[in-house]
Formats: structure tokens, sequence, C-alpha cells
């Protein structure tokens, strides 16, 4: 609005002009691997959406790939070398890169159960209810009701708050 009104000559100066910002600081909170054998753990007692959820932090934990890459990972990304995922993370005009992650036994017990222990056919890892990916969206906010029931079974206050979300 300002850049207008100093085209059409009603303001001389911009008054944002040389503006200094604050700083602010990041957390980054670094995620253990016991903290994603427990989660994995409980999820898999779970119903359907939240054991996708714990299925696919294991499978994200293990082979490193972007949650952007694994919530529509299609099944034609397993091979016999392991599993491989196109790279979400690339520049306008960049070509793809493919990533490939080695079988280990854990990430071949991790892709069976997330294989088997669905109740809808899809041609997608981690599908959501009618067989499709989930949106980004719907991860999240699938991914948040599992955060607080797994946390409010250990902190009261948690699931009270959970509570007066729903």
């Amino acid at each position: 609005i300002c850049k207008y009104g100093s085209r059409w000559g009603l303001i001389r100066v911009l008054p944002f002009r040389n503006l200094m910002l604050d700083k602010a600081e990041s957390f980054v909170r670094d995620v253990v691997r016991s903290q994603v054998i427990r989660f994995y753990l409980w999820s898999v007692r779970q119903e359907q959406a939240f054991r996708t959820m714990g299925v696919a932090s294991m499978f994200t934990y293990l082979t490193g790939f972007r949650a952007a890459e694994v919530r529509p990972y299609h099944m034609s990304g397993l091979s016999d070398e392991g599993v491989m995922v196109v790279s979400a993370k690339r520049k306008m005009g960049e070509s793809e890169t493919r990533k490939l992650r080695k079988w280990s036994p854990r990430l071949r017990v991790v892709v069976e159960r997330a294989k088997r222990e669905r109740k809808v056919a899809s041609v997608f890892l981690f599908p959501n209810r009618s067989g499709r990916p989930y949106t980004n969206s719907g991860w999240n906010s699938v991914w948040q009701d599992a955060m607080y029931t797994y946390i409010g079974e250990k902190d009261a206050a948690i699931a009270e708050e959970f509570k007066a979300k729903k």
C-alpha cells in the first residue's frame, strides 16, 4: 500500500525502508532413536490411522526420507535392491534425483508390516482410509492426533488439552 502511495505522490518517503527485523531464535528438537521405537511399538497396537503413522515414522527414521517423500510413497519404489524414492526437494528446472536405501532386516519388517496391516488395497505404502495417499493437511492432522494420544497416555495435562481441542 505504501509503495503505491509513493508512486502516486501521496507519500514522499516509504515508512518501512531500512526497518530492522527482530532476530528469532529457532528451536530444533532432536528426536532420539528410543523415542521413535517407543512410538512405533505403541502405534502397532492402535487403530489403523495411528498404526500407519507409527509405521511411517519408523520407515522415515530408517530411510532418512522426507515426509513429502514418504506420505505419497508408491509401491513401485520397492525393489530387490531396496527402497527408492524420487527426491522431493529440488530447484526449478533441476533434474530429478533418485535415492536408494538398501534393505536392512528392520526396514524389511517395517515395509512388510505397512503392506500387511491395512484394511484397504492400495498401490501406496501408507494409504488413508480410501486407499489414496494422505494430503499434507490430512497427514498433519492424523500425526497431531497420534502424538496427543500417545503423550496423553503418560501426561494427564496433555490428555486434557487434547480433549479440549476436540
